[in-house]
């Protein structure tokens, strides 16, 4: 590693991926606990149990429309897949459903 190379290491305005991970999940922690709800017991950042994964989205008329949208799926034989870690305070597709459900669920795209 250079002189220069090393100088822009130290000056990096950014914080590295474990701590910005620390972050997130102590965000996702203090979600929860603030809501009051039940989280995993080693991991804070985790809800308790899987089937609580609509208190993972910020609006329920969001989870009401992905159940639905799920059951009406399986009924006609269709694939729905949710997520195996939905429960997860950094799930990516919590985030996209969070992101992108109000916009669906409004009709406002």
């Amino acid at each position: 590693m250079t002189k220069g190379s090393l100088r822009k290491a130290h000056q990096w305005p950014y914080p590295r991926h474990r701590r910005f991970e620390e972050t997130l999940r102590e965000a996702a922690s203090s979600w929860f606990e603030a809501k009051g709800f039940p989280v995993d017991d080693r991991y804070p950042f985790i809800l308790a149990d899987w089937a609580d994964w609509p208190r993972n989205l910020l609006l329920p008329e969001v989870a009401f429309y992905i159940q639905k949208e799920s059951a009406q799926a399986a009924a006609a034989g269709r694939p729905f897949p949710l997520h195996k870690y939905l429960h997860h305070g950094l799930s990516s597709q919590a985030m996209l459903f969070n992101l992108i459900g109000p916009l669906i669920v409004r009709n406002d795209l």
